[in-house]
């Protein structure tokens, strides 16, 4: 609700410091809200001339949209999508609401001019923009590859309208070579006419900054468009976007490039200055000891992104141990993704690997060495949420907390040389709105290596459970123990999961009630089922004596 206005105020004064809009279009403007008790009034709103401009006041209203609701993948990379309610303040004094914000809808007249225009006693400054279909097409670089999957991403920037000028950039993009396909073509949601307004005002202040710069330097520009709508080939026929995401920051820097006070080289270095600001190479960790070399080396799998449009060669260093050849090479294409794969043999603890990428580098930690287990057992968590773009962008994952949490210990079991999983699972306390009847509250638990598991239980809250490497066996029933805000079960782990070596390979999965899914122990991104493991060295605890 950044975008419009929730601050408890007087008179509904204007939340912007300057208002950057094209005559003759309406505007929209976020609004402080009015002190309680307050009549729900429009204030008088006049340009500088003493021009009186109409003005309507509207609430705005949003909720969550339910898992099932949305495609689960644009859902969990980007964010839930939102239900919008446009209401009129008559209506919206009806009917109050935590989660709104208030704006004025602006009639501004063709020919509008002035410094400044007067919203009830505040006055604001006003940059007026020339229409962006006056200027021309942008100058924009082609898409590096794109299939019928980018689909999904343009529909969902379509139906969001604070994101759908992103949408207009990439479908232009991908216009220049004749690329676009019939399942990317734009089609109109059917919005309240305030909101259309909204987006096309977002849409015409990012056109009009691109145009400055382009006016400027015409690559620059073309480099700035190509970050706002980049999307990375993931392989196997899937794009996903790794653009900026629309927050705090990008609003800022648009403003920038809006000031008219920013001309020619002050410009130019700002917009370069937002460019290095980027990540130019993302990294994240696949699988941390999933397998194991003949030698017995745990193999590593890490990912390697591209975010600058430039070719590369790509490889591991392990700086850690000395070792600072890079190994086999592997092509990194502009905008591609790829798996770098490499067995470590190093002592115990966790491995420092750097990914070299040209001048280009990062570091990674990885678990590839057994971690022991010693009384009263492996804390197991937290279990992290699905990668979102912007987190997978800074590096740091999400842990699902609240409802959402879920925690485990690996212990022995009441048998000698029994070892079993205590698993704990957070619920809301009361009924919720988000709750969603396409999704039972599971837990999925990997044992053995990421490929040929030795089993792969799935356990509902219902204590149900189904090994589904064992498709046509009996499910067991687990004693499930309920309190008022979880559940909790014990999951036996089976003899033959557990290596002549005493090492288990882990990994644990929840999808809760929600349809929120949270993995240990790495994130997973959306569109990926199966999660790397970590190996458990079972032998120590009976090295110690305990539990014998």
């Amino acid at each position: 609700m950044a975008a419009l206005g929730g601050v408890v105020g007087a008179d509904f004064t204007p939340l912007i410091d300057r208002l950057d809009v094209v005559a003759g279009r309406p505007a929209v403007v976020p609004v402080a809200s009015g002190p309680p008790g307050r009549a729900f009034e429009a204030p008088t709103v006049r340009l500088s001339d003493g021009e009186r401009v109409a003005a309507s006041l509207y609430r705005f209203e949003v909720e969550m949209s339910r898992a099932s609701e949305q495609d689960p993948i644009v859902r969990a990379w980007l964010a839930p999508a939102m239900r919008w309610q446009v209401r009129t303040a008559g209506e919206a004094a009806r009917k109050e609401s935590e989660t709104a914000g208030w704006a004025l809808l602006l009639d501004l007249p063709e020919g509008a001019r002035g410094d400044t225009i007067l919203i009830g006693e505040t006055s604001t400054p006003v940059n007026w923009l020339e229409a962006p279909e006056g200027h021309g097409p942008l100058p924009l670089t082609e898409m590096p590859r794109v299939n019928d999957a980018l689909g999904r991403w343009i529909d969902a920037l379509l139906a969001d309208p604070m994101e759908r000028w992103r949408a207009g950039l990439l479908l232009d993009r991908l216009a220049r070579d004749g690329r676009l396909h019939a399942a990317v073509e734009p089609h109109e949601p059917d919005e309240h006419p305030v909101m259309n307004s909204f987006a096309r005002q977002e849409e015409d202040r990012w056109r009009a900054a691109l145009h400055r710069l382009a006016a400027v330097d015409a690559q620059l520009c073309a480099d700035v468009a190509s970050a706002l709508t980049d999307v990375i080939d993931f392989g196997a026929g899937l794009v996903a976007p790794a653009w900026t995401p629309t927050d705090s920051e990008l609003v800022r820097f648009r403003s920038e490039l809006l000031d008219p006070r920013m001309n020619g080289e002050r410009l130019a270095h700002r917009a370069r200055v937002w460019l290095g600001e980027r990540s130019g190479l993302t990294t994240w960790v696949i699988d941390d000891a999933g397998a194991a070399d003949a030698r017995g080396a745990p193999i590593v799998s890490l990912g390697v992104a591209e975010r600058r449009g430039r070719a590369e060669m790509a490889g591991l260093r392990l700086p850690g141990l000395g070792m600072q050849e890079e190994g086999r090479r592997t092509p990194l294409r502009p905008h591609g993704r790829i798996v770098l794969v490499r067995a470590i043999d190093a002592g115990p603890g966790p491995v420092e690997v750097d990914i070299v990428a040209g001048d280009r580098r990062a570091r990674q930690l990885v678990l590839c060495n057994p971690v022991e287990v010693t009384p009263p057992g492996l804390v197991i968590g937290p279990l992290l949420r699905d990668w979102r773009m912007v987190d997978w962008d800074a590096g740091v994952p999400s842990p699902a907390m609240g409802d959402g949490a879920t925690a485990a210990m690996l212990q022995r079991g009441v048998h000698r040389d029994a070892w079993e999983l205590y698993i704990e699972c957070r619920t809301p306390t009361a009924p919720t709105e988000q709750a969603d009847p396409e999704f039972r509250d599971q837990v999925r638990v990997w044992l053995g290596p990421t490929i040929g598991p030795v089993a792969t239980l799935r356990i509902s809250d219902d204590g149900v459970m189904v090994d589904e490497q064992r498709p046509g066996d009996e499910p067991s029933r687990l004693s499930v123990q309920r309190e008022a805000d979880r559940w909790s079960v014990i999951v036996p782990i089976p003899k033959e999961a557990i290596g002549p070596d005493g090492v288990l390979r882990l990994a644990m999965q929840r999808v809760n009630g929600q349809g929120e899914r949270s993995t240990w122990p790495r994130a997973l991104l959306p569109w990926r089922e199966t999660p790397g493991r970590i190996a458990v060295d079972l032998l120590k605890w009976r090295e110690i004596g305990a539990g014998d």
